[in-house]
């Protein structure tokens, strides 16, 4: 896609193009949309603004922000979430007069912003499946899938056009964020070949021996993962197994919640097979790497918000067939609202 320079009346050149600039209309619209319907909800329950937006990840991740890993108020295990949002977040927090959901919002925003345009540059009509997917509302809080992925996105942009350097570090700021990152680092290798891409491997590296020094545990973020979030290794069909039974046997939101673990991981598979017969080897190895180790935990679980930011689906989903484009839309969009509808009734969401 050609990035079209518009000039407006007063003389401005505006870098983005007329679609960009649809898509970051949309993105804002959705938050007027988010925000409204927080408002009514808070109305009929009578619960506040904040206790309604704060849940699960979005409070471990202020924590952290607040006190650091290892302080007597640290949630435990809290080493298991990467340190970029954190970090993020208590620097933007300075802007909010202290207002720590005000400055997770404001993330989220300007984030996604961000991510949007560089998916539209990667394809104009990608930003609307990552619109329509199941998690999408988690783009909007205060969780690391938005941050992840305004460096993600355009670290893989820049490696397509062979600018090594600045691939490097937006590599480094994904890799800060999560996991994901070191899986976009093997993609974007294999896509670019290239030694300045290593520069991605520094933030990891440094969150290891920060790490090693306060814990003597070269394994600490995995042995946080298993001791907090049961993440211990299984085989795929115990996982399956697991998963299935949970699904039947859960009530409420958590055994819907696991359907929906259960059908992204379906969509994961799929796209891998499609990623094999395109050939298509960076977007593959992201893809199955993602999903292999969300798949052989003791159950599905967050693969949601994983297909996020597996963006290399958004882009393909694209460039299908119009009735697939369809289908995808007209079965995710339910889903997304219902999961909207857990996540801010305070209910589990994934």
């Amino acid at each position: 896609m050609t990035t079209m320079t518009i000039t407006t009346k007063g003389g401005f050149k505006n870098p983005l193009s007329v679609i960009e600039r649809r898509w970051l209309k949309v993105w804002t619209l959705g938050h007027v949309v988010l925000l409204s319907t927080i408002y009514m909800l808070d109305s009929m329950s009578h619960r506040t603004f904040d206790q309604t937006i704060q849940a699960w990840d979005a409070n471990i991740f202020q924590n952290i922000a607040r006190y650091g890993y290892f302080e007597h108020q640290s949630t435990p295990h809290s080493v298991a979430f990467f340190p970029g949002l954190p970090v993020i977040l208590g620097l933007t927090k300075n802007f909010t007069a202290g207002n720590w959901v005000v400055a997770e919002l404001l993330i989220a925003y300007v984030s996604g912003s961000i991510a949007l345009v560089g998916l539209a540059r990667l394809h104009p009509a990608a930003p609307k499946f990552m619109l329509m997917s199941p998690a999408t509302i988690f783009l909007m809080l205060g969780y690391s899938e938005s941050p992840y992925l305004a460096f993600a996105v355009w670290a893989w942009y820049h490696t397509r056009r062979r600018h090594y350097w600045a691939a490097g570090w937006l590599l480094a700021g994904a890799c800060s964020l999560r996991v994901e990152g070191l899986f976009l680092w093997i993609s974007l290798m294999l896509m670019g070949k290239s030694v300045k891409l290593m520069i991605g491997l520094i933030t990891p590296l440094l969150y290891e021996l920060f790490l090693f020094v306060h814990t003597h545990d070269w394994l600490a973020w995995s042995h946080a993962e298993a001791a907090g979030w049961n993440r211990r290794t299984e085989w795929p069909w115990d996982t399956w197994e697991a998963s299935w039974h949970y699904a039947g046997w859960a009530g409420g939101s958590y055994g819907g919640e696991e359907k929906v673990e259960i059908f992204c991981a379906i969509v994961m598979l799929l796209f891998c097979i499609i990623f094999l017969i395109d050939k298509d080897w960076p977007s593959l190895v992201y893809c199955c790497i993602t999903m292999m180790t969300l798949t052989t935990s003791d159950f599905y679980m967050s693969i949601p918000r994983a297909l996020l930011v597996v963006f290399p689906i958004w882009v393909r989903l694209a460039r299908s067939r119009e009735t697939v484009r369809w289908g995808w839309l007209s079965v995710a969009a339910p889903v997304m609202v219902m999961i909207s509808y857990f996540y801010l009734t305070g209910q589990w969401a994934g």
